[in-house]
């Protein structure tokens, strides 16, 4: 469903046995951090839900310009579904991702308003809800369970794994389709020190939803540096 690096062919290689040798760009720093959204049932996503809105929609409502374009409150709810919606097919009957899923669309925004109204007063153990909110009910759960929403020091929003912390730092790979947070090592593997330039080393976290850069935007805007980066 996403391209944050088009046209980029990947570069990977194995340096020492034990480390992957990446080539990519780094995009920014994680500087706030939301819940995880652990629960399996509506009723206990409501705290969840509660702490992401006071966490990075501010004072203006959402209202804020967004870094990428569009305001705040766009960003953030497009964020929580991955910007995708089911499509109404039949999960069982699906041969890949996008005979299921669409990209969000603005009227979705409607539906999302309503999903949070209806979550507000759904009972302990309650799975599904109304069908007017069905498209979300199926797409919510696999774009933001176990999952944590976090900000960047510019001001991007995303969705990492639960394992994402404050500082850790937002990668685009060569090649991928996604971007990755990556956490820096702080003990170089020594076999590194002999390369030139000596690469930064990280370790994986995992990959990320980040709202303004999932279709290649990244690359159209400014001058960006590749670097190589050693994932130990």
């Amino acid at each position: 469903m996403y391209n944050a690096s088009p046209a980029q062919r990947p570069a990977v290689d194995i340096h020492d046995k034990s480390i992957l040798m990446v080539e990519g760009y780094y995009v920014d720093d994680i500087i706030t951090i939301g819940d995880q959204m652990a629960t399996h049932d509506w009723s206990g996503a409501v705290p969840v839900f509660g702490n992401w809105t006071k966490t990075f929609v501010f004072d203006d409502g959402g209202k804020e310009p967004y870094v990428a374009g569009g305001d705040l409150e766009n960003a953030f709810w497009r964020c929580i579904v991955g910007n995708v919606c089911w499509n109404g097919k039949p999960l069982a009957d699906a041969a890949n991702i996008r005979d299921t899923y669409r990209q969000a669309v603005p009227e979705d925004y409607e539906m999302f308003k309503l999903w949070k109204d209806e979550i507000q007063i759904a009972k302990e153990g309650q799975w599904m809800l109304s069908n007017n909110t069905l498209p979300l009910q199926y797409t919510i759960p696999l774009t933001a369970r176990h999952r944590r929403m976090f900000l960047t020091r510019k001001g991007y929003l995303g969705m990492g794994t639960n394992a994402t912390r404050i500082g850790d730092k937002v990668h685009i790979l060569l090649g991928s389709r996604v971007p990755f947070v990556l956490r820096p090592v702080l003990s170089s593997h020594a076999s590194l020190e002999y390369l030139d330039p000596v690469p930064k080393a990280y370790e994986l976290v995992g990959e990320c939803y980040l709202h303004g850069i999932m279709d290649g935007e990244w690359f159209s805007g400014g001058e960006q540096i590749k670097q190589t980066i050693a994932l130990c």
